[in-house]
């Protein structure tokens, strides 16, 4: 049986509200451990300062983390690129002691 158009209006909003409640609390859940930084409502609220020192912080300390995890990167690639230059290398030197 179809639906009718009002019908199909009321479902549309239906899901809608659904994917907007499932987004939000992806959206929460993805910001848990940054609240977890902070203290609780019946503790002292931080300053303004004190907010963006811990995001700051909290930055720096992302922007470590990417650092570290590309110079390794970085260094296997290197390792990777050296090794593969080499086997070029000896390979066009066997192939011409052949010939």
């Amino acid at each position: 049986m179809a639906m009718t158009t009002a019908e199909t209006m009321v479902e549309m909003t239906r899901r809608g509200q659904e994917a907007f409640v499932s987004a939000m609390r992806i959206y929460a859940d993805a910001w848990k451990p940054i609240f977890g930084m902070w203290p609780t409502l019946d503790a002292k609220a931080p300053s303004a300062e004190e907010v963006v020192d811990k995001a700051y912080d909290c930055v720096a300390q992302a922007l470590t983390t990417q650092r570290e995890f590309t110079k390794t990167w970085l260094a296997t690639t290197r390792s990777v690129a050296s090794n593969a230059a080499w086997m070029a290398h000896e390979t066009t030197k066997n192939t011409a002691a052949k010939s």
